[in-house]
């Protein structure tokens, strides 16, 4: 059962995510439910937009400064990145019926809307980070740390798919009973 805390740490974190995405709705009704999620997947594309583009700079000085030993790392950077991408361009797989369901009970949602602000916290981290980065002499660890930044982003969004299809389950299972 829902407690009155976990009620409103979950009207805390969709609010802290409509303050990333203007017009989040949330995920109980089944309209805007993908409407919601394609918001969450767009900005954190978005972001991995930006991110290419810093890289791109980053890239352009590591190749003038001559310092090839780098270009490999953050050129793997942008090939993970353009991975990720391809990955945000649909609702995520193996996620059950969770789109198709007439209506999920809010308390259901609460590891998704976590979740989602964990994932655009991270995306906006990442892109502090890369922007600090831009103001210093790049190295090897600079690269490696970002590469990291980037997997526990792409982490993040996998368990936001095993926490909608785990929804979808919950649900499933208290409309049979």
């Amino acid at each position: 059962m829902d407690t009155q805390e976990e009620n409103q740490q979950r009207n805390n974190d969709v609010a802290r995510i409509a303050a990333y995405i203007p017009g989040f709705k949330g995920y109980s009704d089944s309209e805007q439910r993908n409407d919601s999620d394609m918001r969450v997947r767009s900005a954190v594309a978005r972001k991995l937009d930006l991110f290419k583009t810093a890289l791109a700079e980053i890239i352009q000085t590591v190749a003038a400064e001559k310092r090839l030993d780098l270009l490999s790392d953050y050129d793997g950077l942008v090939t993970s990145i353009g991975e990720f991408q391809i990955l945000l361009k649909e609702p995520p797989g193996d996620c059950g019926d969770f789109f198709q369901l007439q209506s999920v009970k809010e308390e259901n949602t609460s590891d998704i809307y976590r979740l989602d602000l964990q994932l655009l916290e991270k995306a906006a981290h990442f892109l502090e980070q890369l922007e600090t980065l831009k103001q210093s002499p790049f190295e090897r660890s600079d690269a490696r740390s970002l590469d990291s930044r980037l997997r526990e982003m792409i982490t993040c969004f996998t368990e936001r798919a095993i926490s909608m299809k785990g929804c979808h389950q919950i649900e499933q299972t208290l409309s049979d009973s």
